[in-house]
Formats: structure tokens, sequence, C-alpha cells
């Protein structure tokens, strides 16, 4: 039996794996694809793995586990009232691993917002740089054909 205070559930248990199994699928598309699109591939997966990373990181930026009992009776009280007077002792620090945990969460938001920023910058400049290549060519075509009119206009000359 079970006894606890905290918000521990079947729905955060559940969401706690799904975002190890998706944490996973992501590591395994890296490790599997690594050799694939080095230039965009890398980006994207690191977006990715971005995104995963945050989601863990809200689920628990600001709190601690649940103090939790697996005896029941006597037993069980007396580990659960030990465990919250250790969990006051110690205040100090897990207040720390909370600041440190925001302070995580902070980053890699920040992170996933640099990163998908610089992906649409990417895209754009890649549009750009294709619209360029066009024109180039176009160019190149419209020398070419000045260069040979002039050349047909001066053989046109000294023939004449």
């Amino acid at each position: 039996m079970t006894i606890g205070t905290g918000n521990s559930s079947t729905e955060e248990v559940e969401e706690v794996l799904h975002q190890i199994q998706q944490n996973l699928r992501v590591e395994r598309n890296i490790l599997q694809n690594a050799h694939l699109l080095p230039d965009t591939y890398d980006t994207r997966q690191a977006l990715a793995q971005t995104q995963v990373c945050l989601a863990v990181a809200e689920r628990a930026w600001n709190r601690l586990p649940p103090i939790i009992s697996n005896r029941s009776g006597a037993a069980a009280r007396f580990e659960l009232w030990a465990k919250r007077l250790i969990k006051r002792l110690t205040h100090w620090f897990t207040w720390e691993q909370v600041n440190f945990n925001a302070a995580v969460n902070k980053a890699i938001r920040a992170t996933s917002f640099v990163l998908t920023t610089h992906d649409k910058q990417h895209a754009e400049m890649q549009l750009k740089i294709e619209e360029l290549s066009a024109r180039i060519e176009e160019l190149s075509a419209l020398k070419a054909e000045l260069e040979a009119l002039s050349r047909s206009e001066r053989t046109s000359n000294e023939i004449s």
C-alpha cells in the first residue's frame, strides 16, 4: 500500500514513460541517420532533442518528488514523519536544486528559441541563394548571347 502526500498519479507516470520513449526514439534516429544530410540534419535533430528535454524539464522544474511510503500502519507514519523532518532540514539544499532546475528549464527554452530561429533563417537564406543562383545563370546566358551577337557583329563588319 502506498501512502503519500505528493501529486503522484498514473497519468504522470504514463507521461514520464511517454517522454522517455520519445527521447529514446530521437536518440535512435540521431544514431541511425548521423550520416544523412550533414548541413540541415544536425540542426533539426538538435531542435527535436531540445524539445524533448524541454518537455521533461517543464514537468518537474519547480518541484521535487513526492514523499511516499510503501509501508503501512505505524511504520509508514513514522517513515513519512522522518522524511518530512529531513525535508525541512534540507530545505536549503533542495531549494537550490529547484532553482537550478528552473535555470536549466529557462536555458533549454532559450536554446530552443535560438535553434528554431536559426532553422527559419537558414531556410530563408537557402531560398535566397537558390534565387541568386537562378539569376546568375540567367545573366550568364545573357552574357553569352551578347558575346555571340558582338562576335557576329564584328564578323559582319569585317566582311563588309
